[in-house]
């Protein structure tokens, strides 16, 4: 069973022996890869090297403090799509309806190109996947 469905059943299982009066079942941390620091890279949500695709109605959100970020690199911004992007008038990320928070690319005005960097050299050098 995936990590999340299991995590999902367990949730279930503990809200109705809740429910029922049965026997409450011992809630535990959920075990998976620990977050990685971006340092002054920022809050990426997604952080992709060679495209991301969206279909209608998909959302992007986190209970972080926004902005998060939606980062590719190296790849341009032509190679996100689905997510009706438009270019901010700095020229550094694009909104999304879709995203709660900001697209940034490689080709995109100084500072992101160093942000994506960043944040991607800090995902890698903490060996998490």
């Amino acid at each position: 069973m995936s990590y999340l469905k299991s995590v999902f059943v367990l949730g279930l299982l503990a809200s109705l022996s809740n429910v029922a009066g049965g026997a409450v079942l011992e809630r535990t941390a959920a075990l998976g890869p620990s977050a990685v620091n971006l340092g002054t890279a920022g809050n990426f949500v997604i952080l992709a090297k060679t495209g991301v695709s969206s279909v209608p109605a998909s959302a992007v959100s986190t209970s972080a403090t926004p902005p998060i970020f939606f980062g590719l690199s190296p790849a341009a911004a032509s190679f996100i799509t689905g997510f009706s992007l438009v270019l901010s008038p700095l020229g550094t990320f694009s909104p999304s309806s879709q995203v709660a928070g900001q697209i940034k690319a490689a080709n995109y005005a100084v500072p992101t190109p160093s942000q994506l960097t960043t944040a991607y050299t800090r995902r890698a050098v903490s060996g998490e996947r």
